[in-house]
């Protein structure tokens, strides 16, 4: 594919290849509108009905629900059941979204790691009805890429950072693979150490399924523990036991601990899904309303307080 150069949305000239791996998201789910601009190049009537159906506005919310957004159905999937789609190469550019960057934190340290820059990263892969398997694009990507292999990504500034003086207490709190910023931190940390500098009374709050499976770097949480970057390891597992234990049940459970380091001063860091980030919230106002004697009001108050302060921060998603 070629043109003037600067012109169009990609650079030229470039390769289809190119374009349909690095610059359009043929994987993502397309609008009702796009459904209804393919039907016009779909000449099997079944076929065309069935996305003119997708697209109306009158009718085809259950069933663009139902087909593309529960199934998780792109275009390459919109292309398998409608085969006498004619769909030509400026057309798949005019309609398809671009190919969006994926955000993923950090999980190592400059300090300790100078020359290397560590991600963590949960591969999506999810059954969908008919037997067909779900790939998340970028996650899928990184599984594949073999040592030597270059990688087009940036960094961006983020506002989730540790205190600038090391001796104040962190309280670290991530699920899964929540653990990738906060991993960094506790290397930081754990450079800073090394260097003979002093540190706070540091807790990680860390909870995933099953400890033998999915205890990311446990080895290493062990040695900080061990070696007194972190003073306080919570755990909690999920799958373990009679009844499913998170992290926010963990806070609960061992909230004079928690309490302890929080009073010191600590600064919170919640890293993980929205919905956990939502309740650990809860379950440290909990804490503070049954352990300290604080009324709602007030319990909510306080951690809003530490939020415009800058000690409680969350990276969610």
């Amino acid at each position: 594919v070629e043109g003037e150069p600067g012109e169009g949305p990609f650079p030229n000239p470039a390769t289809v290849g190119e374009i349909l791996t690095r610059f359009l998201d043929i994987s993502g789910l397309p609008k009702p509108e796009v459904l209804e601009s393919l039907a016009g190049s779909c000449p099997d009537q079944d076929q065309r009905n069935l996305l003119l159906g997708m697209a109306s506005r009158a009718t085809g919310h259950a069933l663009y629900d139902g087909f593309m957004v529960k199934q998780k159905r792109g275009l390459i999937e919109v292309l398998d059941e409608c085969p006498s789609l004619q769909l030509t190469m400026s057309k798949l550019v005019e309609v398809c979204p671009r190919l969006q960057p994926r955000y993923y934190s950090i999980s190592s340290a400059g300090l300790t790691s100078p020359d290397q820059l560590h991600v963590t990263c949960t591969v999506v892969r999810e059954k969908q009805y008919g037997g067909r398997v779900f790939e998340g694009v970028c996650s899928t990507y990184i599984s594949k890429l073999e040592v030597g292999d270059n990688v087009r990504c940036f960094t961006r500034t983020t506002g989730f950072k540790l205190p600038l003086m090391p001796s104040i207490p962190v309280i670290l709190i991530g699920a899964g693979a929540g653990i990738a910023p906060l991993r960094g931190m506790m290397q930081h940390l754990d450079g800073v150490r090394r260097q003979r500098r002093r540190i706070g009374q540091n807790m990680l709050v860390f909870g995933c399924r099953r400890r033998d499976e999915d205890f990311l770097y446990e080895d290493e949480i062990l040695g900080h523990t061990r070696d007194g970057t972190l003073s306080h390891l919570l755990t909690a597992f999920s799958r373990e036991g009679s009844e499913k234990h998170y992290v926010q049940d963990e806070i609960r459970a061992k909230a004079t601990e928690f309490l302890t380091v929080l009073n010191m001063g600590a600064s919170v860091y919640v890293c993980g899904a929205g919905d956990m980030a939502a309740e650990v919230r809860r379950a440290i106002v909990q804490v503070l309303m049954k352990h300290v004697g604080a009324s709602e009001e007030k319990a909510t108050r306080f951690v809003d307080t530490m939020r415009k302060q800058g000690r409680y921060m969350q990276d969610v998603w």
